[in-house]
């Protein structure tokens, strides 16, 4: 693919729509003003490599009144983060963990690389 002016454009691997984290998972954060802090993935943006968490990363959203008489107000809206911010907590050792895959059968598991327990 080639633009105008010659250069080959750089196709990257960006996005590809992989990650160890899934919605339902419970993650520990690594990094931001909530390091330290767990909750639960709500939303996983595989294709932005992003993860919305309950609870953490929260900002401040002014919400304009609606309808006459109402009141404006201001809610507390979870933002995304990188996966790379959070790291997965085993269900069986209750501990962040590295997470591998691996295939029993004929289906692809994930599993912790410290107690080996299937995820």
């Amino acid at each position: 693919m080639t633009s105008g002016t010659g250069l080959a454009q750089r196709k990257d691997n960006i996005g590809t729509g992989t990650m160890k984290i899934k919605k339902g998972d419970k993650v520990k954060m690594l990094a931001g003003k909530d390091r330290g802090k767990t909750g639960k993935v709500l939303f996983a943006f595989p294709t932005d490599n992003k993860i919305v968490v309950e609870g953490l990363n929260l900002i401040k959203r002014h919400q304009r009144a609606r309808k006459q008489g109402q009141k404006g107000q201001i809610v507390h809206k979870e933002r995304a983060i990188n996966t790379s911010s959070a790291q997965l907590i085993c269900n069986s050792c209750a501990k962040p963990a590295r997470i591998g895959y691996r295939f029993e059968g004929e289906t692809k598991v994930r599993y912790c690389k410290q107690c080996q327990a299937t995820i």
